[in-house]
């Protein structure tokens, strides 16, 4: 009796696979408190799938002349307006592969920043969700389809949810969910003028957590009276701080961009 070769390893690598996917959901199952669901929905490879997709649509695209139809063609689908590309519209061959184009800059002046606001939009997108924290640990803000906690989405330990408790009692802390579409701009501005004086990685979620000092954008709390205080904010790629360990940004300047597919 012999024994397919094909089949057998088929269903090894099945095998190994699933296994490997359910220890993974168990792990983070018991390392953020989440339902076995979520858990499960977690432990897919996405981050691995994402990588894969990232480096072929970063293969140059020939002949040059399919570029141009590639281009508005998703721009189309995604509702991109190729008219504000930096390149666009009649030379988007100068973006040599997709990743390019996905990145790419505008032409100036078709962001204009209100210069009388406190505070800006740091992107393009459409605003899903917004209010006000009423709990850290407790409040779930849908992300994607997954609820975060506070305390998850910026792996806050007891310290800081207790640091954070108490400058609530004192003003209060609002949220908002902005949904980058495809089709948009994926570059990150300043919200507001600030002084970045602190950064830190948190593992395992590919973005960084910065603590943010205000200068001299003013702001109201919830009594109507006081400026906010230190605020935290999260971009994907480490931003370069100077000698003394501090960032100065104006409203409205680019602070990192969004590249395609996991880093």
């Amino acid at each position: 009796m012999t024994i397919p070769l094909g089949r057998c390893l088929s269903l090894t690598t099945l095998s190994a696979f699933t296994a490997y996917h359910y220890i993974r959901s168990i792990h983070i199952q018991r390392e953020s408190l989440c339902t076995s669901n979520e858990a499960w929905y977690r432990s897919l490879p996405f981050r691995e799938t994402s990588r894969f997709g990232s480096s072929l649509l970063s293969v140059n695209i020939y002949p040059r002349s399919l570029r141009n139809p590639l281009y508005k063609y998703f721009c189309r689908i995604f509702d991109g307006d190729i008219n504000e590309c930096e390149y666009g519209p009649d030379h988007l061959d100068y973006y040599k592969n997709f990743g390019e184009f996905f990145r790419r800059n505008l032409k100036p002046g078709v962001r204009p920043i209100d210069k009388d606001s406190s505070i800006v939009s740091p992107c393009d997108g459409e605003i899903l969700a917004n209010g006000l924290v009423t709990s850290v640990e407790n409040l779930n803000i849908i992300i994607k389809g997954i609820p975060y906690t506070i305390k998850d989405l910026f792996q806050f330990n007891q310290y800081e949810i207790e640091r954070l408790q108490k400058k609530q009692s004192k003003s209060s802390l609002f949220y908002t969910c902005i949904y980058l579409n495809p089709g948009n701009y994926h570059h990150f501005h300043s919200p507001a003028k600030w002084k970045i004086s602190e950064r830190r990685h948190i593992t395992g979620t590919n973005s960084i957590t910065l603590s943010i000092r205000r200068t001299t954008a003013s702001a109201r709390d919830g009594t109507g009276t006081g400026r906010v205080g230190p605020v935290r904010y999260r971009f994907h790629l480490w931003p370069q701080l100077n000698s003394s360990g501090e960032l100065d940004r104006k409203t409205g300047t680019q602070l990192q961009l969004r590249r395609l597919g996991a880093v």
